[in-house]
């Protein structure tokens, strides 16, 4: 699209962008008559027109280009060149200029499936339209990558997919650019364990590749290194070594016409033995995201994600219709794909999709994933539409095919129409029971490995083989247990190449040996077993399937059902440790449609626009599920309760307000409460504990007091004494009269036993964006050597502030007062009292969560949801600066401003003459910047001075900038904040990184998303501070499960630099009873800013009223 700010309106562009998508384009017409297609267009056109506020750029949203993308080929597809021009302006005036050059890329990709004469055509609009912009360059490599294929059969038409193109001969120059064009496209992509390259992706415009290396992030269009002699390149096609000629092929824009190509010109090798090397290459190489994850994912109504083998993503299906279209968009008439059947199928019964379609979809896929171990797969017969009728009304009737004996598709392949068989075997073995997606798996082993299981013999298997495979399954499934889950891995790459050649029971076999090596520890797995679990989507998708496996395990097992295998004894301790091991290993990249709805957020203004807030949670809340990893959080166990209630009983301590010390006012007491070093063990460590420090506000008016209110500020390591003391005065009269209200520090922090560190480790100067090994591994020094320094001076209970241990406290403190409390958290606190709601549900009166914290996320998708945030309310800071008389940037450009602070900074620190060493350092680097400036967001009321301190950096002065960034000063109240904060998010938050490769990988990922702020936020800081640090990740991210009462109530704004309102849509879909605020503003948290929002919090706390469901304030 960002050729749309080249190329300009013109309506002779619009002419040649017309010829050029017409003569790729399907042959089939649309149903949708054009008259409608307008109707939609023009809709969607004064939609674009009225969010004036959408600003995108290189980190285009998925979901908004596809849209652009399928709007653009509707109206060429009617031949309305007055329309396209009309979206083409519209488009081009919501300041999407920069976009250009995925848009030359995409039309780049187009042509070259098209004639020479439409792909002349569009080399002569971009060369005669450059504008001589930043994208000058990239267009013209376009173009000269273009004419190279020009060049070599100027006069010959394309006539189909795989058609032969030309011959190089190896001294050929062009043979050189090709080879050194896909070596440089392929830089940083993902790397097998002889590192090869292998990366395959499928349309160029919707499933697009992100991959990451020192060059920074690529688009890898299509590329599979298939062998040696056999290369993919995205602009020109495939190629083939043939001694010294190459043979080159194009028109390789599809998965489909990849396959083709394979199949019709036998680009694989055609022995067995060669071709599993072949399968076994893209097994191990495979991108994460684009595995079998729906073999662990339940299929529901509403936004299904399947991702297909070898990288094909399909996007979300929301409904039955839309499943149709997609159907026969991506099929072609007449052809039917059993996934979407499956698909289909899952949806027939409305809102409430059952077991047994959980188990027929289930089953078609596995097989469907097992057959992707080799590049070509299997094809897929027609299914006629009136046998497709009868099993939807068979669905909707409740009466499954397999009741009647029959199998369902005739035409289907031998193997599908087995799958099914296996499916009904199971089904009709667990009755009406509702297993996990994993469970059937080992259901399915199990029936795999009985004598009553008939299994037709295939010659090819060979009996020897065929008894190997079932004793090592028997012994590991039902005998040996343990770690002995294992098959000869000689027999396993045999089954391999049988399955891929359709050897049925091999590939049941194979499927059931997959399985039973998933369920063992990663840290056992060879090399070589590496494979088995790529294909069956372990290395991500295992820690959502142990999540759902262990509590089916679980429930089965302590409810002593009838005959339970000691198979499924077995499978749950091997899923319980394997867990455990996951839990801080997820690489996930982030989604993208996340950050479109940020994208849609941002351009809300007005009351008029209010979104639909339940629908949005919708849209969110899927994107969310699909990548969430972690375990729930724990609900209330009596061991829990019991540990706090028997040490309050055994300490007999009694909480005793007293005068404070000089560093609060008069008007506050204090109280300290012991409590125990370790909550898993009361009495551990010589009975050592930990000292409370706490707070009061009484409550003014005695005769109506409701009770206590605590109140936690944030961080993590946010003192809650000194927050009392700032908000004091701020808070709302009836608030202070009606509550006592107390500011207790978690542990580590203020006047509670605080985490000491040597404060001349922790000011050592340190990237934490590193770019080479020396600097990655100066970052891990710095880390171990501030931890050890933590260790020394604070003791064991550096290896006891998680969060967890924080909740504990608060409850003792509360049954120590002797009655419920309400609780006010922000930030950092929504954490700490989600928490406690969930391990404590009915030991609170009200709850508040303002500006949320959702902890069920991957590391990558944490860091692409903060950075997106931060970026859009710095964004917002800029539209402000436009106008406002307090800005000192005023009537300036203030983004190129801040542009131009950020890399002066990173070409050489900026002085800050104004600061000594003492209190702040004498200069900033790139990395104070941006840190620094995501502070500055959080409150309005930091703006101007933000505006003065890019003004004053810009021009050579960067204290300001310096002195709002806190360095560490010996004293152990003020700099408690600091050290706590990296101790408590260290035992709070996963950090797998291991390498500089992984923390690059964050760097890109997070810098496609975030050009501005290049990926840096809160987020990536504690994911870098954390690496080499010494105390053990004890409360690992997990889903919120809260099963009480009260309602919650949580505040969230729509621009929050820190807290993004997606992580807010996600965490009330965790905790399901409690109602979200919507501030529509920007900064960090809403309650102590006045106005509506406040308003409404303090009705809540008072008379616990909530507001209605999908409330919106503009204060």
């Amino acid at each position: 699209m960002q050729a749309l700010g080249v190329l300009g309106p013109s309506k002779a562009a619009t002419d040649i962008l017309i010829k050029i998508v017409t003569t790729i384009r399907d042959a089939k017409r649309l149903k949708a008559e054009c008259a409608e297609i307008e109707v939609f267009a023009n809709i969607c056109l004064q939609t674009l027109q009225k969010h004036q506020a959408i600003t995108l750029d290189d980190r285009v949203s998925h979901d908004f280009w596809t849209f652009l993308i399928k709007l653009l080929k509707l109206v060429v597809e009617c031949r309305d060149s007055n329309m396209l021009q009309r979206v083409w302006e519209t488009v081009w005036r919501q300041r999407l200029a920069s976009l250009k050059q995925q848009f030359v890329t995409w039309l780049a990709i187009l042509s070259a499936g098209t004639t020479l004469a439409a792909r002349a055509d569009l080399l002569r609009l971009i060369e005669t339209t450059s504008d001589g912009s930043r994208s000058e360059e990239h267009l013209h490599a376009i173009v000269s990558k273009l004419q190279i294929l020009d060049d070599i059969k100027r006069n010959q038409e394309n006539t189909g997919a795989g058609d032969l193109v030309v011959d190089f001969e190896e001294s050929d120059e062009r043979l050189r650019v090709f080879l050194s064009e896909s070596e440089d496209i392929l830089q940083g992509t993902l790397r097998g364990p002889d590192g090869s390259l292998v990366s395959v992706t499928c349309d160029p415009v919707q499933e697009q590749l992100m991959t990451f290396g020192e060059k920074g992030p690529r688009h890898v269009l299509i590329y599979s290194r298939l062998s040696e002699n056999t290369r993919v390149h995205p602009f020109y096609g495939i190629a083939r070594r043939n001694g010294k000629r190459w043979t080159v092929f194009r028109d390789m824009t599809s998965c489909d016409t990849l396959n083709t190509a394979i199949l019709r010109k036998k680009l694989l090798p055609q022995s067995l033995p060669e071709r599993l090397a072949v399968a076994r290459e893209i097994a191990l190489t495979v991108d994460y995201l684009h595995t079998v994850d729906i073999l662990i994912k339940r299929l529901s109504d509403q936004h299904i994600l399947l991702q297909e083998e070898h990288g094909r993503l399909i996007p979300y299906i929301t409904n039955m219709e839309s499943a149709r279209l997609f159907k026969e968009t991506s099929t072609g008439r007449g052809a039917y794909d059993v996934r979407y059947e499956a698909l289909e199928l899952s949806q027939a019964g409305g809102s409430r999709h059952n077991i047994y379609t959980d188990v027929w979809s289930l089953g078609i896929l596995i097989w469907q994933c097992i057959a992707s171990v080799v590049p070509f797969g299997f094809d897929h017969e027609v299914t006629k539409e009136p046998e497709r009728n009868q099993v939807l009304q068979s669905i909707r009737e409740g009466i499954m095919p397999w009741d009647r004996g029959e199998l369902i598709f005739p035409d289907q392949p031998k193997i599908v129409n087995q799958a099914i068989s296996l499916c009904r075997a199971c089904c009709a073995s667990v009755a009406k029971s509702r297993p996990s997606a994993a469970e059937i798996v080992y259901k399915l082993s199990d029936l795999i490995t009985s004598a009553n299981m008939s299994i037709d013999p295939d010659q090819s298997l060979g009996e020897d083989l065929q008894k190997r495979v079932r004793t090592a399954i028997q012994a590991a499934c039902r005998k040996e247990g343990g770690n002995k889950f294992s098959i000869n891995p000689d027999d396993t790459e045999l089954l391999h190449a049988l399955a891929g050649n359709g050897d049925i029971t091999a590939a049941y076999l194979l499927g059931a040996s997959i399985w039973l090596e998933a369920a063992r520890p990663m840290k056992t797995q060879s090399q070589g077993d590496m494979s088995l679990l790529l294909v069956a989507g372990v290395d991500r998708q295992i820690e959502s399937r142990c999540r759902t496996s262990i509590l089916y395990l679980e429930r089965a097992l302590q409810g002593g059902e009838k005959k339970a295998s000691q198979c499924l004894a077995q499978a749950h301790s091997q899923l319980a440790k394997l867990y455990t091991q996951l839990t801080d290993q997820n690489k996930v990249v982030g989604h993208l449609q996340l950050d479109f709805t940020f994208t849609i957020l941002s351009s809300i203004s007005s009351k008029e626009e209010r979104p639909d807030m339940a629908r949005l949670n919708q849209l969110v809340i899927a994107g969310i599920a699909s990548a969430g990893l972690g375990r729930a959080a724990p609900l209330a166990k009596q061991s829990d309760c019991g540990a706090v209630q028997q040490w309050v009983k055994q300490s007999s301590q009694s909480i005793k307000w007293g005068p404070c010390s000089d560093q609060f006012p008069d008007t506050l007491t204090c109280a300290t409460y012991q409590v125990p070093l370790d909550w898993g063990h009361i009495h551990s460590y010589q009975n050592e504990t930990v000292e409370l420090g706490m707070v009061r506000l009484e409550a003014e008016d005695k005769a109506n007091r409701i009770g206590y209110l605590f109140i936690n500020p944030g961080g993590p390591g946010g003192q809650a004494s000194r927050a009392l003391v700032s908000v004091a005065d701020r808070l709302d009269p009836e608030i202070r009269a009606k509550f006592d209200v107390i500011g207790l520090d978690p542990r580590g922090v203020g006047i509670s036993t605080p985490v000491r560190c040597d404060p001349s480790v922790f000011n050592k100067r340190v990237k934490f964006m590193p770019k080479t090994e020396e600097e990655y591994e100066a970052l891990v020094q710095y880390n171990e050597d501030l931890g050890a320094s933590c260790l020394k001076n604070t003791g064991p209970l550096l290896n006891f502030v998680d969060t967890i241990s924080a909740v504990k406290d608060h409850e003792a403190v509360r049954l120590a007062l002797g009655e419920k409390a309400s609780y006010l958290g922000l930030s950092y606190g929504t954490q700490l009292f989600s928490q406690y709601a969930a391990l404590f549900p009915d030991s609170f009166r009200a709850i508040v969560l303002d500006g949320n914290l959702q902890r069920s996320q991957s590391e990558s998708s944490n860091l692409l949801i903060e950075t997106t945030a931060y970026e859009a309310t710095l964004k917002q800071f800029f539209e402000w600066c436009v106008s406002a008389d307090e800005c000192a940037l005023k009537g300036e450009d203030a983004a190129a401003i801040f542009e131009s602070v950020r890399d002066k900074a990173s070409a050489a620190p900026i002085p800050a003459p104004g600061c000594d060493d003492v209190v702040c350092r004498s200069d900033v680097t790139v990395e104070d910047v941006i840190f620094t400036t995501q502070g500055f967001l959080t409150s309005q009321r930091n703006w101007p001075a933000l505006g003065q301190a890019l003004l004053e950096a810009d021009n050579g002065n960067a204290t300001v900038i310096s002195e709002f960034n806190q360095i560490a000063i010996g004293d152990a109240y003020e700099d408690s904040y600091l050290y706590a904060g990296t101790a408590i998010g260290c035992q709070d938050w996963s950090h797998a990184s291991k390498s500089l490769a992984d923390v690059v990988e964050k760097e890109n990922l997070g810098a496609v998303f975030s050009p501005l702020t290049l990926g840096a936020c809160q987020s990536y800081k504690l994911q870098t501070q954390c690496i080499g640090w010494p105390a053990p990740l004890s409360n690992p991210p997990a889903p919120i499960v809260y099963k009480g009462k009260p309602e919650l109530l949580m505040v969230n704004s729509l621009y929050d630099p820190s807290t993004s309102y997606t992580w807010a849509l996600g965490l009330q879909s965790e905790i399901k009873n409690a109602v979200l605020l919507t501030r529509n503003g920007s900064g960090h948290t809403s309650y102590l800013l006045g106005g509506e929002t406040t308003s409404l919090t303090n009705n809540y706390l008072l008379h616990l009223e909530l507001p209605k469901p999908g409330t919106i304030t503009q204060s």
